[in-house]
């Protein structure tokens, strides 16, 4: 070793089926519970949904023959009175499991929200 350089640390392997980013604190964890292991946020990516959904279902559909059928698919979805944290789950889970397509071009998303009350008026109606 030379006088001033520092030690390099061992790489560290996540397999891509475990590994997870997190939008928080954009760190790749191994994703053990709904938490991030890193800062404790809920707001979670599947990084083989992300980067390898597209890959390995484009493979499995080549491998199978008489497996050519193609969808075309508009889900609308409605959400009445939604609290923050329940509609960014919802969204973040609707984000994962259409990426592939939007990272093709093959799909697009748009998403309306509307306040309907401010927290004084639910706590108002909730007493």
């Amino acid at each position: 070793m030379q006088i001033g350089s520092k030690p390099h640390a061992a790489p560290v392997a996540v397999p891509l089926q475990s590994a997870v980013l997190c939008a928080d604190c954009e760190c790749i964890t191994i994703g053990r519970s709904s938490e991030c292991a890193v800062c404790g946020s809920k707001s979670l990516f599947s990084m083989a949904r992300l980067i390898g959904g597209a890959q390995q279902s484009s493979a499995a559909m080549r491998e199978k023959p008489g497996c050519a059928v193609v969808y075309d698919v508009e889900i609308a979805i409605g959400l009445k009175e939604a609290q923050l944290g329940e509609m960014s789950n919802a969204l973040e889970n609707i984000a994962i499991h259409i990426a592939p397509w939007l990272a093709r071009g093959q799909a697009a998303c748009h998403i309306d929200v509307k306040p309907i009350a401010s927290e004084s008026q639910v706590e108002k109606k909730a007493a």
